[in-house]
């Protein structure tokens, strides 16, 4: 793997969807980038086991009165990252938050409101940055929409970045520097159709490969273990009517731009519990190589696993490269 960066393996859980977007946008307001995948498990995991909720305006106003939520909100405003990134006096500190959040310099009476509650006591500078951001969410101006616009869609790419490194962890400095480089090209402006391509030049930069999962799941029709690179179409709808065959609900088949992407599978083959599943973690450039790494998950003997016939698959669109994609079971 790149070697401006260290990695270590570690297991990870889908989050929810809703908490992985509220826990995206607090890293975005007060460190400027996406989460990582440790710290989307963990903080999302915090959220859920707090009732919390998942709407980030209604997670403001549950600061004063759920101390979870108060003790992530303090983790963020607290940490060293966020008071380098937020540095200076109160006037410096909240124009800082709106050109990392919301890409644009504070217009003169949001200056003054933030400024004032913060000088006041009202407001500490640790609950500013969900405060602005909460505010700006809320907010029906021409302004204020499009300012929840810039939000949605850094949150968009954040999540294709931090997808596509799911089984990493980054020591040093490296990814939050490119991810934060990444997220100031977000704007308001930023077509759905660039959020990947955006995401995929910090993961290059990065020496990782991007990919958009297709399919994930325990009932497959390949019953057979099995890799596959898929680069044309015919090939795609013959793979994709075989892994299909058992659920007509999903007979049509995913449109692919193979001009520009092909489709990578990893199928685990015929199991007899429900334990039992397999995942693509993370896709690294490796000398000639794209290296595509998989996990299988295999239950031990003192697991607790309901019997059920299973064949577990994963299949993801990748770009095109000139470096040949090779599979690596973790």
């Amino acid at each position: 793997m790149n070697q401006a960066r260290q990695a270590a393996i570690v297991q990870s859980v889908p989050a929810p969807v809703s908490y992985q977007r509220a826990v995206h946008q607090l890293y975005i307001a007060y460190l400027g980038r996406p989460a990582e995948p440790a710290g989307l498990a963990n903080f999302t995991a915090v959220l859920v086991s707090a009732s919390a909720p998942a709407d980030i305006r209604q997670l403001a106003a549950a600061y004063y009165s759920n101390q979870a939520v108060r003790n992530v909100v303090d983790a963020f405003g607290d940490s060293a990252e966020s008071n380098a990134l937020y540095a200076g006096n109160t006037i410096e500190f909240v124009a800082a938050i709106y050109r990392n959040l919301l890409n644009r310099e504070p217009q003169l009476e949001g200056l003054r409101f933030w400024s004032n509650a913060i000088d006041s006591g009202a407001l500490t500078r640790g609950h500013a940055a969900l405060s602005i951001l909460a505010g700006a969410l809320a907010s029906t101006t021409a302004q204020g929409l499009k300012d929840a616009k810039t939000i949605d869609n850094k949150v968009a790419v954040a999540v294709k970045f931090t997808s596509s490194l799911e089984g990493i962890i980054y020591v040093g400095n490296d990814v939050a520097t490119v991810s934060r480089a990444m997220l100031t090209q977000v704007s308001d402006a930023t077509p759905p159709s660039a959020f990947r391509a955006i995401a995929d030049a910090a993961l290059e930069r990065l020496g990782v490969v991007g990919f958009d999962s297709i399919d994930i799941g325990a009932r497959s029709g390949i019953q057979q273990e099995r890799t596959v690179i898929i680069e044309d179409r015919a090939a795609w709808a013959g793979l994709w009517a075989e892994h299909k065959r058992f659920d007509a609900a999903y007979a049509e088949v995913p449109s692919i731009d193979f001009d520009e992407r092909i489709v990578l599978g990893v199928f685990m083959g015929s199991r007899t519990t429900a334990c039992h599943s397999i995942r693509i973690v993370v896709i690294h450039r490796s000398g000639q190589n794209n290296v595509v790494e998989y996990r299988e998950n295999t239950p031990s003997s003192a697991e607790l696993c309901g019997e059920a016939l299973v064949s577990p698959a994963h299949l993801v669109s990748v770009p095109r490269s000139p470096y040949p994609y090779v599979f690596v079971k973790q």
